[in-house]
């Protein structure tokens, strides 16, 4: 018992709290936007979305960009979060492709 709470006191202390916002610098309107797990309103080109902060864990959280644009749906894996506070900016779509084109800004 003493190490399942050990254990469980370990994982709390050691999760990574991430605060994250997107900016869509593309052309499109974006929906269904999904970045980490996390859910963000739709963007039209040049919004930014409010912060959303939230415990990242790799077991739970995919590391991933998801989006639909132009009536297609876009995915591109990302690295896990190294920093706690991150923008992802969306420099470009290639819709043809299915290419996502991003950076990220560390605050």
């Amino acid at each position: 018992m003493i190490l399942s709470n050990f254990h469980i006191i370990f994982l709390l202390l050691f999760q990574q709290q991430i605060e994250i916002s997107v900016i869509n610098n593309t052309k499109f309107t974006i929906d269904n936007l999904n970045v980490y797990s996390q859910k963000f309103k739709s963007l039209k080109p040049k919004d930014t979305t409010a912060t959303k902060s939230f415990v990242f864990d790799e077991l739970t959280n995919n590391s991933m960009i998801n989006l639909k644009a132009d009536n297609k749906q876009l995915i591109l894996y990302i690295p896990p979060p190294k920093y706690t506070k991150y923008t992802i900016v969306l420099d470009s779509l290639n819709i043809k492709n299915r290419v996502i084109y991003y950076s990220k800004l560390n605050k």
